[in-house]
């Protein structure tokens, strides 16, 4: 099969001649020969400088080759720093600077940076979220974190309030004697105090485990941790010392110490 022919006139020449297409397609330029192609690519062509205006002579080889064309390195290199940075203003001092076109950069000196951000705290801070609100004791104006306020927690001013209201308020309310006392059965129960090595308590202990008896120490009744429960009976032992329940048999006012009274409190 024939390949497909074309005609075509010459860039440099005018002269017509025929190639085949496909070699005819892989050039933008078309010569007739070899010595019209040398020929263009020396002609020199009038162009402006891009930069500064001035008027050259430049290779039709060279001219073709770049989109933006220039008199010399000079005006080439501050045309392509034009095209790529700007004029600011610094916000600070409002003199003017020189930047990269993608750069943030907003200041002109360290200097600057150090004042700006001595200015960007609290409310001026564009990353500053919190709200109004008040002291939960002693009701002065501060700002509490949107998550705080969403979930209804205090909030105070400083570590002095939140330890007044502590002591003061939440320390009375029912809700934290409610939560106390079963934070502090849940401590017993877990071991944090140890009230099984006691002589009674051992007693009672191998007295169980002789008898083959399944039994829990310290057993938490919500309220109360028991020191013997009888898991197949359902049944508790409370196990009363002499020496840490004060026995009034034993002890009397004069002769009972400090510790004693505290614990059997």
């Amino acid at each position: 099969m024939e390949k497909k022919r074309i005609i075509f006139q010459c860039e440099y020449c005018g002269k017509e001649k025929e190639q085949k297409l496909y070699d005819y397609n892989k050039s933008k330029h078309h010569y007739c020969s070899r010595e019209c192609k040398n020929a263009a690519m020396n002609k020199k062509i009038s162009v402006i400088c891009d930069n500064c205006g001035k008027e050259v002579a430049q290779k039709y080889s060279q001219y073709n080759r770049a989109d933006h064309h220039y008199c010399s390195q000079k005006c080439q290199k501050e045309f392509q720093h034009k095209m790529a940075f700007e004029d600011r203003e610094c916000l600070i001092c409002h003199s003017i600077f020189n930047v990269s076109k993608k750069s943030t950069q907003s200041l002109c000196s360290a200097e600057c940076q150090k004042i700006w951000q001595t200015q960007q705290t609290g409310v001026l801070n564009p990353r500053f979220l919190s709200k109004k609100s008040k002291c939960d004791y002693c009701g002065t104006e501060i700002y509490v974190k949107p998550h705080k306020i969403k979930n209804n927690s205090y909030n105070f001013c400083s570590a002095k309030c939140r330890q007044e209201w502590y002591r003061n308020i939440w320390s009375q309310s029912d809700e934290w004697k409610e939560e106390s006392r079963q934070r502090a059965t849940r401590l017993i129960a877990d071991g944090a105090f140890n009230h099984t090595d006691t002589k009674p308590q051992i007693i009672i202990n191998e007295l169980l485990d002789k008898l083959n008896i399944k039994n829990q120490n310290e057993y938490n009744c919500k309220y109360y941790a028991i020191d013997n429960y009888l898991i197949d009976n359902n049944l508790m032992i409370e196990v009363m010392g002499d020496y840490w329940h004060g026995n009034p048999h034993k002890y009397t006012e004069e002769n009972i110490n400090d510790i004693q009274k505290k614990k059997d409190i």
